[in-house]
């Protein structure tokens, strides 16, 4: 049995070749064609952040499942975004797909063909301050994360992501150069809550609002090049602080991305470009 896969870099700055983050696509006539464990193990032999599943329902509705090489994921923002790629590709007319993922939530993308992005419509899942003396594990979490020595200027966590929002009165230059110690912070016995950090500052020129980088070694990840569902956090973070509700966002990896943000409400519209620059066939036999 061969099933045909696809690797795309979503969220590409200024579609540039070798940028954004990379996601594998696999579409299946059905979701129970492949049990949960094939579906793991294919994520685990492909090896890259997110491998998405996807499958039809009815018309542009398509059945969505994401998994790290480790684990099933309950939102992937740039696996969303490639895959809906993949599929305007292949439908070529389409202009807006609906997804439903595993636990019943509706996400749209809509292909907009002035400037060949793609937008994608989310929950927003807006942080709450969160308390150094009720979880006193992420002081620890927070300095294995940017260093001894850094200084942060707001902490705030999303109990719906479980991402842990830092953020830094500094330079890009200084987020670039953060290198958290990621043995340490895997052993912290206590940390039962935080599965990510999100490490974010504002923009320094007129062109980007602001800048991050995101790190979720207890999903598997050490370092997500370009983070969709990070930005469901960061956009009513930065909303708040900044009193708007459009931006334009640059996450800081060595592959780097842009995404072009609204928040709508209780809702996040993450809009990017697509590179596709791989297809092939996973051999199951």
């Amino acid at each position: 049995m061969a099933l045909e896969y696809y690797v795309v870099d979503a969220f590409t700055v200024n579609d540039e070749l070798f940028t954004g983050n990379q996601a594998a696509v696999i579409v299946l006539n059905n979701d129970n064609e492949l049990s949960d464990e094939i579906k793991q193990g294919i994520a685990f032999e492909i090896n890259l952040s997110e491998t998405a599943f996807v499958s039809p329902i009815e018309g542009n509705k398509y059945y969505l499942r994401w998994f790290t090489p480790t684990t099933e994921v309950d939102l992937c923002g740039h696996a969303t975004l490639a895959t809906a790629s993949v599929l305007f590709r292949k439908l070529k007319n389409e202009k807006c797909l609906t997804f439903v993922t595993k636990d019943e939530k509706i996400l749209k993308a809509v292909f907009n063909k002035e400037n060949n992005t793609i937008s994608l419509d989310f929950p927003s899942n807006r942080p709450e301050v969160i308390s150094i003396a009720q979880y006193p594990f992420v002081r620890e979490i927070v300095k294995l994360t940017i260093g001894d020595e850094a200084e942060y200027k707001l902490l705030k966590f999303s109990k719906n992501t479980g991402k842990l929002v830092v953020q830094l009165n500094s330079s890009v230059k200084f987020l670039k150069s953060i290198k958290p110690d990621f043995l340490r912070l895997m052993a912290i016995k206590e940390n039962s809550i935080i599965s990510g950090v999100i490490v974010t500052l504002e923009g320094k020129t007129n062109e980007i609002d602001f800048h991050s980088r995101y790190f979720a070694p207890w999903k598997g990840i050490n370092e997500d090049p370009v983070t969709g569902s990070a930005h469901t956090v960061l956009i009513p973070f930065w909303s708040e602080i900044k009193n708007k509700n459009t931006f334009v966002a640059k996450q800081e990896s060595k592959r780097g991305g842009i995404l072009f943000c609204e928040l709508i409400g209780e809702r996040v519209k993450l809009s990017g470009k697509c590179r596709q620059v791989i297809t092939g066939q996973f051999l199951l036999k």
